[in-house]
């Protein structure tokens, strides 16, 4: 039972837990900790930071008359990071506190080892089918900082290829020419295959301020080839064996541009295919799950408008799906034997989604998904809320939340069509969390990965029977 007392003061001979006692002793003032050192000050240099209305600046629709206010801090702000008075004061400001906490230095290690006990540090994850005939998966190595990417056959257990080591990536010899880079800010951002898996493209960078360069390599020599991509926002998706899609940061690097690069050609050659100017928008591009279309989303935190691009066709003008409205938010999916997108959205004002379906040749033309009976599969309803639809060979997979908990819908297809009703996935805990896990093949022969957890049930990988039910 609490006691409303006050506590005692804290006394070093008071007993403690081993390891409460350690943190105690840690932060027990010592004489070195006490000792004078004065902090580093900033200096201060007059600026003057002008609020709402600016000429020959973008500041929104309707800003504010200007308002003028005075930040003689002003100059600390380096985005080039290159200002050595700004690099010098952090240099300063580390040594500094580094001095101020050196009594932590092994306490500081303990701790590490403590929460590292506590870590799987050899994993892999679920190995997982695609079209290509390979099986794919990543690996974590106890005492190496980053992971692996392999992958073998499908359905045997043979030989394991390493397709990308990310260890290794700071050896290798344009990682060290770049200047900037620090293989202690290593970051691979994307790992795609080609249709066929005999290229990787990996996004990568050194510098901390993930601008990412683009890499390809050969992965049947395992060669890393000359050619690459630079000043990238780190997707990529490829829409055939000699055609990717990237996405480039502005000014203020936001993702704001997509480019379609020919495999063998210089970057000066690339084209860029949308360009997003309302700053409110990011972009982003993929490749739908059967392989037909490239999607080009532009997204604000309350509204979307996506376009495509046909695979067959990569240097074709991308198609508007449903031109944006404000507050209207969609996420969609291609059906291709059909020739039918299949959407999630909150349009003509709805507070949540319900599932649509449209033809490619009229992308905006959306209709309510119905079953045999006519009536809506997953109408809209002020007590679900749905998120995205994921479209298979014989099926549908809806995602969403009901009734407190995230949930899943699947929704048998016959030639396209809802053969049914909604089915809601059942699980065994009155708590929990579920969600789609990685679906790559779009032929799936009516099975579904679900990634399933709860108060009482690690994190673990379940195979759904769509024809059981």
């Amino acid at each position: 039972r609490r006691q409303h007392v006050a506590e005692p003061a804290f006394h070093p001979c008071m007993r403690l837990p081993s390891k409460l006692a350690t943190l105690a002793a840690a932060f027990t003032t010592s004489p070195k900790m006490m000792s004078a050192v004065a902090p580093p000050i900033a200096k201060r240099v007059p600026h003057t930071v002008t609020f709402g209305r600016v000429d020959g600046e973008n500041r929104g629709p309707n800003p504010m008359e200007p308002l003028e206010l005075s930040d003689d801090l002003f100059w600390i702000r380096d985005d080039s990071r290159k200002n050595e008075d700004m690099l010098q004061l952090l240099r300063d400001e580390n040594a500094y506190s580094q001095h101020k906490t050196s009594t932590l230095d092994g306490f500081r290690g303990t701790l590490y080892d403590e929460m590292l006990s506590h870590v799987q540090e050899d994993d892999d994850t679920h190995p997982t089918p695609a079209a290509d005939g390979y099986e794919y998966w990543s690996r974590t190595t106890k005492g190496k900082s980053f992971r692996v990417y392999l992958r073998r056959p499908r359905g045997s257990a043979g030989e394991e290829q390493t397709i990308l080591d990310v260890n290794e990536v700071p050896s290798l010899q344009y990682f060290k020419d770049e200047g900037g880079w620090d293989a202690s800010q290593c970051d691979v951002h994307a790992v795609e295959t080609s249709p066929s898996g005999r290229l990787l493209a990996y996004a990568v960078d050194g510098s901390g301020y993930e601008t990412y360069t683009v890499r390809l390599k050969e992965l049947g020599s395992g060669v890393e080839m000359e050619e690459e991509i630079r000043g990238t926002g780190g997707s990529i998706a490829w829409a055939d064996e000699r055609t990717l899609f990237y996405v480039k940061l502005d000014a203020q690097h936001r993702p704001f541009e997509v480019w379609r690069h020919v495999i063998g050609t210089a970057q000066a050659e690339d084209v860029r295919v949308f360009e997003e100017p309302d700053e409110l928008f990011n972009v982003d591009c993929w490749t739908s799950r059967d392989a037909s279309l490239l999607f080009i989303e532009s997204e604000s935190k309350e509204t979307t408008e996506m376009l495509f691009v046909p695979t067959a066709t990569p240097a074709a003008d991308p198609t508007l799906i449903r031109r944006r409205k404000f507050g209207e938010r969609y996420d969609v999916d291609s059906h291709s034997p059909s020739r039918t997108l299949f959407l999630t959205s909150n349009a003509d004002g709805l507070v949540n989604r319900q599932l649509y379906s449209a033809p490619i040749d009229d992308p905006a033309n959306w209709t309510p998904v119905a079953g045999g009976d006519g009536a809506p599969v997953l109408p809209h309803s002020a007590s679900r809320s749905l998120d995205g639809v994921s479209a298979f060979g014989g099926f549908l997979a809806v995602s969403g939340r009901e009734e407190g908990f995230t949930q899943l819908w699947v929704v048998a297809l016959r030639e396209g069509v809802a053969a049914a009703g909604a089915h809601r996935l059942g699980f065994e805990d009155e708590s929990f969390t579920a969600e789609l896990g990685s679906n790559r093949l779009f032929e799936a022969a009516g099975r579904l990965r679900v990634e399933y957890s709860s108060m009482t049930s690690p994190r673990q990988l379940r195979e759904y029977d769509v024809a059981a039910g």
